[in-house]
């Protein structure tokens, strides 16, 4: 499954909360940053356990899911954490499909 899908499905999926999604892909990970509006405060427990909850359904070939929050046009996250991914395969990742990442 690419990102930009999973970057769509998600940021549908948190349309009520006023915030934008970024989704990438690294060797072992995929990181989503919940990007919220100064002016806007959020739950990030309640965001990550829909976010968690989604990316589970996948099955997605990750070792991890890193998920970050901050306020729209800040370097820096205000809040994040790491989630095992449930579905990791023992001994070696591969990306999104399971093939090797380069």
């Amino acid at each position: 499954m690419a990102t930009e899908h999973i970057q769509e499905v998600l940021q549908y999926e948190l349309r009520t909360h006023h915030v934008s999604i970024q989704v990438h892909e690294t060797k072992d990970s995929i990181n989503v940053v919940i990007n919220r509006p100064a002016d806007t405060q959020v739950n990030y427990s309640e965001l990550t356990d829909a976010i968690v909850s989604k990316l589970n359904t996948w099955k997605l070939e990750v070792e991890k899911y890193k998920i970050l929050g901050r306020i729209e046009k800040q370097p820096k996250p205000e809040w994040q954490q790491v989630f095992p991914n449930p579905h990791a395969k023992k001994g070696g990742l591969g990306g999104l499909f399971g093939g090797k990442t380069k």
